[in-house]
């Protein structure tokens, strides 16, 4: 319930204006085995998100989420910033954002070659230098470079209890708009 709360934080007026977002080409997300895409910081092969040879980027996979088959995004160690403004419309880019889909479960945190979710790493198995330094984890950040910040970094709206984050480290947002 309180990661509900934390979430609706992040919703919020959209202002500003201070760059256009620039268009991505649409993919072909297959999801894989189970309903399951695959996702890295730097997409791979045909990114077509089928496995981890051909892994998508976090906004393309959430992105087709909304109309595929998709039950769960399987998200690579790494950083990962968003490409897309959470409307659809805005053309500032502080106005990017991760928007969850409900019924969507992502899960953070994978090497990259994980078959199972039961072989994703768990912190208690990183070093503690690695769990220090953030190396291991999976990383929504809202730093969209040039000192630009987003102005929120995940968006969670008309979810239920069926959508599920986990394993994520969110970071790098700033909502410090006039609303």
């Amino acid at each position: 319930m309180a990661w509900k709360v934390l979430i609706c934080i992040f919703i919020g007026a959209f202002i500003g204006n201070i760059g256009t977002v620039p268009a991505l080409r649409a993919q072909n997300i297959t999801p894989g085995t189970n309903g399951v895409v695959y996702v890295k910081a730097t997409p791979s092969g045909d990114k077509s998100g089928r496995n981890w040879n051909n892994a998508c980027s976090l906004s393309v996979a959430l992105d087709s989420a909304k109309s595929n088959k998709i039950k769960q995004i399987w998200v690579a160690a790494g950083t990962h910033t968003p490409q897309r403004v959470a409307d659809g419309k805005s053309t500032n880019q502080r106005d990017r954002a991760f928007v969850l889909v409900d019924s969507v479960k992502m899960y953070g945190g994978f090497e990259g070659t994980e078959t199972d979710l039961d072989q994703r790493p768990s912190v208690e198995t990183r070093s503690s230098v690695e769990t220090l330094s953030l190396q291991g984890r999976s990383i929504l950040s809202g730093e969209l470079g040039g000192g630009i910040k987003a102005y929120h970094v995940l968006v969670g709206a008309k979810i239920t209890d069926a959508t599920l984050l986990d394993g994520f480290t969110v970071t790098g947002g700033n909502a410090n708009g006039a609303d």
